[in-house]
């Protein structure tokens, strides 16, 4: 009876996104796995987590990509999420990193092209920690100044031609992704701007 409690606990507190069966090709998201199925999770304080944004069913090959990653938060704990380590997983570095990645953006190129393993292509893994029991809401964009003027992020593919890339939610102004709200409709009381910028 106890082992069932504790399955049913864990089963619980991971909710599946099931992107990597979407047929949309070109998409982006945050997910808390490489295969990109988990989208909300729940976690304690002092428990480092990862973070992972994927291109899910990328159409070319990926040269590089641009995008802004927002968090959102409950008020007065700006304090209380670290971002521990970030690891690109397309290859060696050619522009540097900007750890302020909302709203302004990150854009990152590569020497070698990334051919995707299967439906999925691993942008970057991110490893947060948080000091308190807190909702986090991930959101995913464009960067202040995109390559296409069209709101949504963007890669480039084979023969330099830049492509669009959709949001995993629908929309920019939705969340790609959850921690500790996986049951909640909204989360309340988040800093003014909404959108908040996360600081090494």
């Amino acid at each position: 009876m106890r082992f069932l409690i504790v399955t049913l606990i864990l089963v619980g507190s991971v909710v599946p996104g099931f992107a990597t069966v979407d047929p949309d090709s070109d998409q982006i998201g945050i997910y808390f796995d490489t295969n990109a199925d988990v989208t909300c999770i729940d976690v304690p304080p002092i428990v480092p987590f990862w973070a992972y944004v994927v291109i899910t069913n990328p159409s070319s090959e990926i040269l590089g990509v641009e995008f802004s990653l927002c968090i959102e938060y409950i008020g007065g704990y700006e304090s209380m999420l670290f971002l521990l380590s970030d690891e690109w997983w397309l290859g060696p570095r050619i522009q540097p990193v900007e750890l302020d990645w909302c709203p302004g953006g990150v854009i990152m190129g590569w020497g070698t092209p990334l051919l995707p393993q299967e439906a999925n292509a691993v942008v970057v893994g991110l490893q947060y920690m948080m000091l308190s029991n807190m909702g986090l809401q991930f959101y995913l964009g464009p960067v202040s100044s995109p390559s296409i003027e069209d709101g949504l992020p963007a890669y480039l593919g084979t023969g330099n031609v830049v492509l669009s890339l959709g949001v995993s939610s629908g929309d920019p102004g939705l969340p790609v992704a959850s921690v500790n709200g996986c049951n909640a409709v909204t989360v309340e009381g988040t800093t003014f701007g909404r959108m908040k910028c996360l600081f090494r």
